[in-house]
């Protein structure tokens, strides 16, 4: 298993912001615009780190992630699943979810940070191939918190 950790000083090709605020249909809360045209819109924007977190590993042909963490200012993008490198296919789902705060200090030291994440947000799939893949975006419901 490999770890890859990012801070706060990069820039990724993705627009993460266009992910979180784009409309969605109040009668099942899927995407209203196709798969394509989301995928499109993410990929003209881009989206400042403030972190970045992925816990992968490869098998037999399957590249797995245990852990995709993305953090914006303002969001957090959770994933976990499998890409199969033979054949070309990926499967991907998780969470995107605002932030409500950075970290907690405990006996006036650094501790573990608490990163607690407002009600609601979007549950993200990814499926399909590399070269047609498929997006799919619903509301969640339910307040989270993790701690990391």
């Amino acid at each position: 298993d490999v770890r890859l950790e990012l801070g706060d000083d990069g820039i990724v090709g993705f627009d993460l912001k266009a992910l979180a605020n784009k409309s969605l249909s109040q009668a099942d809360g899927q995407a209203e615009v196709s798969s394509n045209t989301l995928i499109g819109e993410l990929l003209r924007g881009t989206t400042r780190l403030a972190g970045l977190t992925v816990d992968f590993g490869l098998k037999s042909g399957q590249l797995f992630s245990k852990k995709f963490e993305f953090l914006s200012g303002n969001h957090r993008l959770r994933l976990s699943g499998h890409a199969d490198l033979v054949k070309q296919t990926i499967d991907f789902y998780g969470a995107l979810q605002e932030r409500a705060s950075a970290s907690v200090a405990t006996d006036g030291q650094s501790g573990p940070a608490k990163q607690e994440v407002k009600e609601g947000g979007r549950s993200i799939r990814l499926t399909g191939s590399f070269t047609d893949p498929n997006l799919e975006v619903h509301e969640s419901l339910g307040p989270r918190t993790a701690t990391e």
